[in-house]
């Protein structure tokens, strides 16, 4: 499967995320629609984030770049907060990480990050989780 295409089963559905370029993203969002719904499906389309950026390898003898702080643009660290939600909810509904992961579609070392801050959560986790828990996060 290319590095550009990511599924991941979720109860009865399959997730898939597809990395195409910015620039790319309305003419391969109204084609992915259409095919969709000639096969009777809807989509759920989430906006582009920003991208990583591959750098160059320096070239000898050159100085090093200076670091430049977090644009608007970026990935914003993950909440203590919600971290500390997703754990209590589950040790309340008597569920292990493994457990919930199961029940959530997802791996076991996605939750373990979630619930020490590492990862964000993303809106389709969150519904999902949610659902589950019976509440919104």
């Amino acid at each position: 499967m290319p590095k550009q295409l990511k599924t991941q089963t979720a109860g009865r559905f399959v997730e898939v995320t597809l990395k195409i370029a910015k620039k790319k993203f309305p003419l391969v969002s109204e084609a992915l629609t259409a095919v969709l719904a000639l096969a009777g499906q809807q989509v759920s389309l989430e906006k582009p984030r920003a991208a990583k950026v591959a750098v160059p390898a320096r070239r000898p003898g050159r100085p090093k770049a200076a670091k430049s702080r977090r644009t608007s643009g970026e990935k914003k660290p993950a909440s203590p907060e919600t971290a500390a939600l997703i754990r209590d909810l589950r040790a309340k509904a008597g569920l292990s990480q493994k457990a919930l992961a199961d029940k959530s579609g997802v791996s076991q070392n996605q939750i373990s990050l979630l619930e020490t801050g590492k990862q964000r959560l993303s809106p389709v986790l969150a519904k999902k989780l949610g659902r589950l828990f019976k509440t919104t996060l």
